[in-house]
């Protein structure tokens, strides 16, 4: 989920339920965080550089995420990227391009 308590998604849980993904990354409009609470930022504090990064440098957040989520893809390999919401869609398009995962959007209005 984009955002796990959120009562008014239960397209997403649906969507979890029975499509049965292999991987669910979660954690807002640029998901980042696995099932497992792991992150695609894969080195040491990283989640004080990533918060710092967005809070303190946010003009360079974009191109950060994009990156990692490239180094993410390349190493799993997922058949599909299903984004939950058109914004989300817009934010991994980057990196689903680079890495030539095909990327479907889906979302109930806005």
């Amino acid at each position: 989920y984009p955002n796990r308590n959120n009562y008014s998604e239960t397209f997403i849980y649906n969507h979890h339920q029975y499509l049965n993904p292999r991987l669910v990354l979660t954690g807002g409009w640029r998901p980042f965080l696995l099932q497992t609470h792991k992150s695609i930022f894969d080195f040491p504090l990283s989640e004080l550089v990533r918060v710092g990064v967005k809070r303190g440098l946010p003009f360079l957040y974009d191109n950060f995420y994009t990156n990692y989520l490239i180094k993410f893809l390349k190493k799993e390999k997922p058949k599909v990227f299903l984004a939950e919401y058109g914004i989300t869609g817009v934010k991994v398009l980057k990196a689903c391009k680079a890495t030539h995962t095909p990327l479907v959007v889906h979302f109930h209005g806005f």
